[in-house]
């Protein structure tokens, strides 16, 4: 037992083993709190290029939606003009058929 007790380090060892443990916890509270604040600025980073790239997604989306359907009025208008060239191209037919039938009925041409 004597022997143990040599061992144990007198009054000023001891404080100095635990000023040594204080400082040591203190410097890991430092690196604790440093490494915290590392990751909280990481994930405000990593947030704000997440909100980012979905409000552009959400821009894409909205162009691609419109210009689709500016696409389809295009095509549409396209589409009522053909019809309506073939309308009039039918009654200018018609209104030449007319022509030529009474043109040959007056005798006009054989």
């Amino acid at each position: 037992m004597e022997d143990l007790i040599h061992l144990l380090p007198d009054g000023a060892s001891a404080v100095a083993v635990i000023v040594v443990v204080m400082l040591f916890l203190r410097q890991q509270d430092r690196i604790n709190a440093m490494l915290e604040s590392i990751t909280q600025g990481f994930n405000a980073q990593v947030n704000d290029s997440q909100k980012t790239f979905q409000e552009q997604v959400v821009q894409l989306t909205t162009r691609q939606f419109d210009n689709q359907r500016l696409y389809g009025d295009q095509i549409q208008s396209l589409i009522d003009a053909h019809i309506k060239v073939s309308r009039e191209t039918i009654l200018a037919l018609k209104s030449l058929e007319a022509s030529l039938k009474e043109a040959k009925d007056r005798g006009q041409i054989h």
